[in-house]
């Protein structure tokens, strides 16, 4: 940084040991912007750029900005922690999850869907399933996201504020190869690029997908020590828009997947 940036690098120290003891998971903040907070410390819009697309591209539901607590998190994991993976996927972590769940008495429903969360003022007390059956907890957690949440409410009325939803989508392509990555002389894990004069993080509002930046990763390439995947594999994440594709009849919907497909591929 210091040789690339010698003008920012006091800042970007700032910047950085700020970060660093920022109380990120404190859930009571008030969210403030990751853009003024960094642009405290950066004066270089490039750096600045540079800073931002792989944050945004690992954690940022927001156009153009995200929330500085959010930013922190999304920083230290990618900047001092670094990026791994385990072997088999994250289905690791997650079993690892349900067994300890389990082990504390916990149990796990599936194919349960959710009619609505029964509400007493700005609690959930419980949930109806499609089946009619009511199940109680002393705390409801949803991850179905906040508008979706609220429209499952009972206390929402018609005209509540439940049609606020994000602007952002991605299209991802995974290319399965008969060699590793590294034989094509690849031997990179994960590639945040940009092509653009500026970095543009929100809806693309011309075209079905934004090819001038996204994320290029080879799992191939992390360091499972005597172990390999069997086949190689390469993925490419941009930005999309939605209504777009959905607005496709299912022929064109095809033949614009195949196309798409092949300019991220080149562009790659």
């Amino acid at each position: 940084m210091a040789r690339a940036f010698p003008k920012q690098i006091d800042g970007f120290r700032a910047l950085a040991e700020e970060v660093r003891t920022l109380d990120a998971f404190n859930l009571g903040a008030i969210p403030t912007s990751a853009r003024e907070a960094v642009q405290r410390h950066i004066s270089d819009t490039l750096l600045e750029d540079m800073l931002f697309c792989p944050v945004m591209y690992y954690g940022s539901a927001e156009e153009h900005d995200m929330d500085y607590g959010q930013f922190a998190i999304m920083f230290r994991s990618l900047f001092f922690e670094g990026f791994a993976r385990p072997f088999d996927g994250v289905r690791v972590i997650i079993r690892l999850l349900q067994d300890k769940y389990r082990e504390l008495g916990g149990i796990r429903k599936m194919k349960c869907g959710i009619k609505k969360i029964n509400t007493e003022g700005s609690r959930a007390r419980s949930i109806t399933l499609d089946s009619g059956e009511t199940i109680t907890a002393d705390k409801i957690i949803s991850t179905a996201g906040a508008v979706e949440t609220a429209r499952l409410c009972a206390d929402q009325s018609e005209d509540a504020e439940t049609e606020n939803i994000g602007q952002l989508s991605f299209t991802e392509t995974i290319t399965v190869l008969d060699q590793q990555p590294a034989d094509f002389g690849w031997d990179d894990t994960i590639i945040f690029f940009n092509t653009r004069e500026r970095f543009h993080y929100g809806r693309c509002e011309d075209s079905l997908v934004d090819p001038t930046s996204g994320v290029i990763c080879f799992p191939n390439n992390y360091d499972y020590g005597e172990r390999q995947l069997d086949e190689g594999f390469l993925r490419i994440t941009a930005m999309a828009n939605h209504d777009k594709w959905c607005a496709l009849g299912e022929d064109e919907y095809l033949v614009q997947k195949e196309h798409w497909y092949g300019e991220l591929r080149e562009g790659a």
